[in-house]
């Protein structure tokens, strides 16, 4: 249900029935996508209480196969409050564990494939029957990763473009600040005779 709000673009339901979800003792992973769905529906500007808890969960040790979206969703809040500098070390950890991940996976597929294809399985314990199943799975989950990446390539790039078009617009205001100081000081050289 929290998913259908999400997608109609009612956060605040949305957000609330995620919060829900934790307190119904559901399996980990469930509970884990809920925590990270809030931060994709997020409905302040003060992200303090579920930035505390995902920085918790990534220093969790039953974490370290989902740190990526940990890391995403904490850039998404982060993105939000509109502190760019942690939402693109956010981003940036994620997607240094995307890409791990994929690496992984395409090391785990070329090992299925390989037994697979091998009339010696030497090398091949714990590929075992349905090896192309195995390298199917794998690479449905390197599609995903690879989805993720682009995701987080694209948001950081999002985000560095709005932090150069603040930093253009902070160096655009100094400058006609400083001309504005030169105007004042011609102005009171002018008055004083100096």
């Amino acid at each position: 249900m929290g998913q259908l709000y999400q997608e109609t673009g009612q956060r605040e339901k949305a957000y609330q029935l995620f919060s829900a979800i934790p307190a119904m003792n559901p399996p980990y992973e469930m509970e884990l996508n809920a925590r990270i769905r809030q931060s994709e529906v997020f409905p302040g500007s003060d992200p303090k209480k579920p930035l505390k808890k995902l920085v918790q969960l990534s220093k969790s040790s039953k974490n370290t196969d989902y740190l990526d979206q940990v890391y995403y969703a904490m850039g998404n809040l982060y993105f939000a409050a509109k502190d760019t500098a942690k939402a693109i070390e956010s981003m940036t950890l994620s997607y240094d564990k995307l890409k791990i991940m994929s690496q992984d996976l395409e090391s785990q597929i070329d090992k299925v494939r390989e037994c697979a294809d091998s009339s010696t399985l030497d090398g091949c314990s714990g590929v075992g029957t349905g090896a192309e199943a195995k390298a199917d799975t794998a690479e449905a989950k390197l599609n995903v990763a690879k989805q993720q990446i682009a995701s987080v390539q694209s948001l950081l790039l999002t985000t560095l473009t709005l932090q150069k078009a603040n930093i253009d617009t902070v160096g655009t205001v100094t400058n006609k600040l400083g001309n504005l100081t030169n105007l004042m000081d011609v102005s009171v050289n002018i008055v004083t005779g100096k």
